[in-house]
């Protein structure tokens, strides 16, 4: 049997429906020590909600995180566009540049690193990629070492050149 319903327990019960809409009908009962039942009883006699009400469930926007309603990923087209369209700079000559995302994040996944704006900065860089700035006197084609009194010497690859030892 349950136990008898003290003094003002249905206005605490009401007061606390209004306070707490999103409680449980045992989690109030718990609180008043009372049963469940007995809530959902004083609730109907009044003509409360005996059913909490359900949370919208909310989504965010991948681009300007809006908040959103419905189950999509960006808002509107125009962040789409921005978040699958990224700006880089090109690795040779510092031209920004705008690329397709997954074509960079493949590329990356792959191991490549440098991104270049065209085919002509692609074959520029690969020409000077090979001289390192330890070493600027290296010519990349010969692998031969200018020094400024005309003496030169050859070069093994791996090699590193400080100070012109």
């Amino acid at each position: 049997m349950p136990p008898k319903p003290r003094r003002g327990l249905k206005k605490r019960i009401l007061r606390y429906r209004r306070e707490h809409p999103f409680a449980s009908l045992r989690e109030m009962g718990r609180k008043m020590n009372v049963t469940h039942k007995y809530v959902w009883a004083v609730l109907d006699d009044v003509g409360e909600m005996t059913n909490a009400p359900k949370l919208k469930k909310t989504y965010n926007c991948k681009e300007c995180n809006e908040l959103m309603y419905k189950n999509r990923q960006f808002c509107s087209n125009k962040c789409a566009y921005k978040y699958r369209h990224i700006v880089i700079k090109c690795n040779y000559c510092q031209i920004s540049f705008i690329r397709n995302r997954s074509i960079v994040d493949n590329k990356r996944k792959r191991g490549y690193n440098k991104d270049y704006c065209s085919g002509s900065c692609y074959q520029k860089a690969r020409l000077i990629g090979r001289v390192t700035p330890s070493n600027k006197g290296v010519t990349s084609r010969t692998g031969t070492l200018e020094e400024d009194n005309g003496d030169t010497s050859t070069v093994r690859r791996g090699e590193n050149l400080i100070n012109g030892q």
